[in-house]
């Protein structure tokens, strides 16, 4: 999934562990230039669609947060 937020792109996948079946959103956070500016996974959930929503919510904070720095 693909989502741009204030300028930047957000790529947004869900992972699922091999051994204890949780999944965690994976997301990575790229430039206009589409040069990837930061890339992190969210926490530890039950479901792929709450580890996507999760991932989404925190590279939009992650933005929100740096947006003087970038």
């Amino acid at each position: 999934m693909a989502k741009n937020y204030k300028g930047y792109t957000i790529l947004i996948n869900a992972e699922q562990d091999d051994v204890n079946g949780a999944w965690n959103g994976r997301y990575r956070i790229m430039s206009d230039e589409s040069v990837v500016v930061y890339e992190s996974f969210s926490g530890t959930v039950d479901s792929d669609k709450q580890a996507v929503a999760e991932a989404e919510e925190a590279a939009c904070n992650w933005i929100d947060s740096e947006q003087g720095r970038l």
